[in-house]
């Protein structure tokens, strides 16, 4: 039978599965391939359906992220607040993912007009169907009010 794309990388030279998601070691490395730019974290398991967070808490809203990319069977990336900003005023659509951006830096400069660009990203991520994670910490002043908080 045909090896699957992960049996080098877990040691298989046979398989026995018609059905891959059957096998516990190719879910176990599919897992870790969509989540591999949350690491590292603990995970916590959720409840949450929304395809739109933020959160101060690391480990709750990455917990999030890695639970929805493995529901939709989407890979996460993971943007700074300047790759965000970069990102938006060069590009006008975006990949279909699951996205974590992580806001940690002070911002200098225009709070609002960053917060208008951030806003942005996400509206660009849900019209293309997307999920957007955000982890803001304590010290930033971003304006994120259109975003649900957890």
């Amino acid at each position: 039978m045909q090896k699957c794309f992960y049996a080098d990388r877990v040691g298989c030279t046979e398989c026995t599965f018609s059905n891959y998601k059957l096998c516990p070691k190719f879910v176990r490395a599919r897992i870790q391939d969509l989540t591999k730019d949350l690491l590292p974290f603990e995970y916590t398991d959720t409840k949450y359906k929304q395809s739109v967070l933020w959160s101060s808490n690391r480990d709750l809203i990455k917990s999030i992220a890695a639970k929805r990319s493995v529901e939709l069977n989407l890979k996460v990336v993971s943007l700074s607040l300047n790759q965000v900003i970069n990102y938006t005023i060069v590009n006008s659509e975006v990949e279909r993912a699951v996205y974590y951006i992580e806001c940690c830096t002070k911002v200098y400069g225009d709070v609002d007009k960053v917060s208008n660009v951030l806003n942005s990203f996400v509206d660009m991520c849900r019209y293309a169907g997307c999920c957007v994670f955000i982890y803001k910490s304590l010290g930033v002043s971003l304006d994120v009010s259109g975003i649900v908080k957890i």
